[in-house]
């Protein structure tokens, strides 16, 4: 794996180039899954808090192209937290506004070694 020049840190897409997914996964599928990866978790790096839905849409609107549906994000915000993906802490907590039981999200990166 490369370092960044800066910080002497792993990047994120050179745990990109290690993963594959489970199941039966083809190679087109798993270009798709890592493009996915890379767009949400350059969106969430950032720590703002997102529910699944405002993470769709703004993937959607840089991406009108791709498709990136509430279960796949939440699927791909779940690999973030495995070691092969970079072992990164994924928060979620409840929504505030009313009781409608919308939960949101937020990446805390664990800065590679």
């Amino acid at each position: 794996m490369t370092k960044s020049a800066n910080d002497n840190q792993t990047s994120f897409t050179d745990y990109l180039a290690t993963v594959h997914y489970p199941g039966p996964v083809n190679s087109k599928d798993e270009s798709r899954l890592k493009n996915q990866s890379k767009a949400i978790f350059d969106l969430m790096k950032d720590g703002v808090f997102r529910t699944l839905a405002e993470i769709s849409g703004i993937l959607k609107n840089q991406f009108p192209d791709n498709n990136f549906p509430e279960s796949s994000v939440s699927a791909q915000l779940r690999h973030f937290r495995k070691p092969e993906f970079g072992k990164h802490t994924l928060i979620r907590r409840r929504r505030e506004h009313g009781h409608s039981g919308t939960h949101e999200y937020q990446l805390i990166v664990n800065h590679f070694n």
